[in-house]
């Protein structure tokens, strides 16, 4: 009442699945506050501390690489390591770059009022709400190292109650390494070469041909 704010009581709360009866209610002499509902009363301490925010744990409880061969999705056994910071790491090869992740939400406080959203720092900043499955998918990721930003806040303030994260590394083809690269350009001027040669040997044969026209 100081603060002038308004906090809604329901029964994810604890309290009975039933209306109030606003005349039906008491202050006792042992302190507490009586309240009359239609399947009976419930009473509370006059000096209860209502909560001011909720608070949940985030985790992402099933992650699943899509198969490039295939288009199924496998869990990723032995592709996790924790970074210096005690991060979760999530190593990936180059044609494992579409993934699914399952996050889960606990909050006993008050989880329908509890909204989730994640961006992929290194690939946008942007905000994306968590659709009502809960799963998040990421496809096609390019060459690179991602951090994934989970984020779980009140509907009603839009508190964060809660911040976790995922480091993501797509490791690049044999191609898009250095010894790659080297080996492209090798290929390429052998290439080059043979094309050279073939077209100075088909010169060379019809300047012969042109010569033999001429002395006979």
């Amino acid at each position: 009442i100081e603060n002038e704010r308004f906090y809604n009581w329901t029964e994810d709360q604890g309290l009975p699945a039933v209306s109030f009866n606003p005349r039906a209610s008491l202050r006792t002499s042992r302190a507490t506050f009586i309240f009359g509902t239609g399947w009976g009363a419930i009473e509370f301490s006059d000096t209860i501390t209502l909560p001011k925010h909720y608070r949940s744990q985030l985790m992402f409880d099933q992650i699943l690489i899509e198969d490039p061969h295939t288009a199924n999705y496998f869990p990723p056994e032995h592709r996790f390591h924790s970074t210096d910071n005690d991060v979760q790491k999530l190593s990936l090869a180059h044609n494992e770059n579409s993934i699914a992740l399952h996050v889960s939400s606990i909050n006993y406080g008050n989880p329908q009022y509890t909204n989730l959203r994640y961006r992929l720092i290194g690939k946008s900043n942007y905000w994306i709400t968590v659709n009502k499955s809960n799963w998040i998918q990421l496809k096609n990721l390019p060459t690179g190292d991602y951090t994934l930003q989970l984020q779980s806040f009140a509907q009603e303030d839009q508190q964060i109650t809660h911040d976790t994260c995922l480091k993501i590394s797509v490791s690049p083809s044999f191609w898009e390494t250095g010894w790659g690269l080297i080996l492209s350009i090798i290929i390429c001027l052998i290439i080059i070469y043979i094309l050279a040669k073939y077209v100075h040997d088909k010169q060379e044969k019809r300047r012969t041909r042109i010569r033999i026209r001429q002395f006979v």
